[in-house]
């Protein structure tokens, strides 16, 4: 009986520590709240100089969940995110840069849009899992981690 008592807690120790190493499954390595910081690369032509994205951007929070997306006093409730990753040769098509004007290093990337919410914030590049990097008016610029 002292061996059954014994096996059954050590059983439940372990279960209970299992428990706190868990993360919810739906956590997406892009939610959180994002710091815009530096500008990475201006389109050769582009709406917005860099004093505009000083002023408008730099320091502004943006906030990804699974129930609000907002950056720069525009939000939408329960967005849809549609992700996809890309080579370069597919994101040269697409945005007529390589993948290391932007910094990246890597041959393939994480690219996030956020369906039906056209506004800065809503097209996500996945530099690393600290950085993030979106296009406004022909002006890519990084989301750092808070």
């Amino acid at each position: 009986m002292k061996k059954i008592c014994s096996l059954l807690m050590i059983v439940v120790v372990i279960v209970i520590l299992s428990g706190c190493e868990r993360k919810n499954v739906t956590e997406k390595e892009y939610y959180g709240e994002w710091m815009a910081s530096d500008t990475t690369y201006y389109m050769p032509i582009s709406a917005m100089s860099d004093d505009e994205y000083k002023s408008k951007y730099f320091g502004e929070i943006a906030w990804f969940s699974e129930h609000e997306a907002s950056f720069v006093g525009e939000s939408i409730e329960n967005p849809i995110y549609r992700e996809e990753v890309i080579n370069n040769e597919d994101f040269f098509e697409s945005y007529r840069l390589e993948l290391t004007d932007l910094g990246i290093e890597e041959s393939n990337v994480k690219i996030i849009g956020i369906e039906n919410w056209t506004n800065p914030g809503s097209t996500l590049i996945m530099k690393d899992k600290d950085t993030l990097i979106t296009l406004w008016d022909g002006v890519f610029f990084e989301l750092k981690r808070k």
